[in-house]
């Protein structure tokens, strides 16, 4: 039921209107008959009413300021107007002030039934509207973590445009307000002997969780996970240094946490510092190849690009007996000429510290 006021200077004029219409049948319920505006302004107050029935010329405050003010006050209350051939400039002035709809005096029982079915479809309209609106925004909040998420992948692995990355941080509040910026990537190693998915996937979260945690002491830190099962952290700050010591030391914790509490491991890859957002892609990448590296320098580690790139050995090339050894020892089937030959390509990879590809 929707709520309706009537207000009328003239008590038997309120009298007829109320006990002539079947407000119940119309949807509406009648709260109050009110005989000038201020009345009806406090039972605005005590009942909220949807629809406000006025006449327009009343003593003390008529229809036009009860009008303003209810628009001021409550602004989705609809009033309907009830005037006399002599309100003409009121009425004028009345639609000025966005009224729903005019009643002419003498008001027959016929033409305010009308006028209320066409109000409560109005209203019907609206608050399906409302309803629908709601809905969306429940809806938008629960989806609000993947969006979220799907952001954050997006700005560190496409082009996007510094005007869209500025207002996107700021909608889903991102603490991303430093001036260099930098990005570690995690991933696990194995999981032991779990061999069932679910379990993977609650092991998955459960290292999410737990970088989750350790980055939430950082004010400029924003965790999410890619499609490729990684969990990655953008760090911001004012110097990239100084970011990258934190990420050694968070990375580390991570690392530790993960092995002692869940029992499988994770390798971390800390990627070079960048001084923008636009570069954050090249951080991404460059983190994403340190994680690489544990091809070659094993599991359950914390991996610096700037570090291997730092060792990198000036004597990258290797000395050709090793493939004569090779074909060597696959001509004769000689296995441990062949495994020499092996282990020196292998050995010679990980001390040299080419790229990964």
């Amino acid at each position: 039921m929707y709520r309706i006021v009537l207000v009328d200077d003239e008590a038997g004029v309120r009298e007829s209107i109320r006990r002539r219409i079947a407000w119940n049948e119309h949807g509406f319920e009648c709260m109050a008959d009110c005989e000038h505006g201020f009345d009806a302004l406090e039972a605005a107050e005590r009942y909220a009413p949807d629809v406000v029935l006025t006449d327009i010329n009343m003593p003390f405050m008529d229809g036009l300021e009860l009008t303003r003010r209810l628009s001021g006050l409550y602004p989705n209350t609809k009033v309907i107007i009830l005037t006399g051939f002599d309100d003409f400039e009121y009425a004028q002035q009345a639609v000025k002030l966005k009224v729903n709809d005019f009643i002419l005096k003498p008001v027959t029982a016929r033409e305010l039934t009308a006028v209320l079915d066409k109000i409560r479809a109005e209203l019907d309209d609206e608050k399906s509207r409302r309803e629908d609106m709601e809905l969306l925004r429940r809806q938008l909040h629960e989806s609000m973590p993947v969006l979220r998420e799907r952001f954050l992948e997006r700005m560190v692995s496409t082009d996007v445009s510094a005007r869209e990355m500025k207002e996107r941080i700021a909608y889903f509040m991102l603490p991303l307000n430093g001036s260099d910026y930098l990005v570690f990537a995690a991933d696990a190693d194995h999981f032991g002997d779990r061999q069932l998915e679910g379990d993977r996937e609650l092991l998955r979260f459960a290292v999410y969780n737990i970088v989750q945690e350790i980055a939430g002491r950082e004010p400029g830190a924003a965790v999410f996970r890619t499609r490729e099962e990684k969990i990655v952290c953008i760090l911001s700050g004012e110097e990239g240094r100084i970011l990258n010591d934190k990420a050694q030391q968070m990375a580390e914790d991570i690392r530790h946490s993960v092995e002692t509490y869940l029992r499988f491991t994770v390798t971390v890859g800390i990627g070079r510092p960048v001084a923008n957002l636009q570069e954050l892609r090249h951080a991404y990448r460059s983190a994403v190849s340190a994680l690489d590296y544990r091809l070659m320098l094993g599991t359950n580690r914390v991996i610096s690009i700037t570090d291997i790139e730092g060792r990198r050995s000036d004597a990258a090339t290797l000395s050709a007996s090793w493939e004569t050894t090779l074909i060597v020892g696959v001509k004769t089937g000689t296995r441990e000429e062949v495994r020499r030959a092996i282990a020196e390509i292998i050995l010679h990879l990980k001390t040299s510290n080419l790229p990964i590809d």
